[in-house]
């Protein structure tokens, strides 16, 4: 994956788009302590995506501004993330990243 960014040549942006269902069905959904986690389930997976991320792009992210919303009373919230940020290689970026318990 690095090799294959590298080789396309310079960035100029990037998108991150994850979508997925947190319902009974889902083996995480199970445990009572992520139902229960500040931040929900955007946090507790969230922060595995922003790091593959990094690893990704070779830099770090320097600035952020992000908007969330709770949709799904079922789930802790926030169940949706919208953000954009900057790279400290002057990339600008977009990650949106949304569950819900609908199947």
């Amino acid at each position: 994956g690095k090799k294959l960014i590298a080789d396309i040549g310079k960035m100029m942006s990037v998108q991150v788009i994850v979508e997925g269902s947190m319902n009974s069905s889902n083996p995480y959904f199970s445990s009572s302590w992520r139902r229960s986690f500040t931040g929900g389930f955007i946090l507790d997976m969230g922060v595995h995506f922003i790091a593959g991320l990094r690893m990704l792009v070779g830099c770090e992210v320097v600035s952020v501004s992000a908007m969330t919303s709770h949709v799904d009373l079922i789930l802790p919230p926030p169940d949706n993330l919208s953000s954009v940020f900057h790279l400290e290689n002057g990339c600008s970026g977009v990650f949106v990243m949304v569950v819900s318990s609908r199947s």
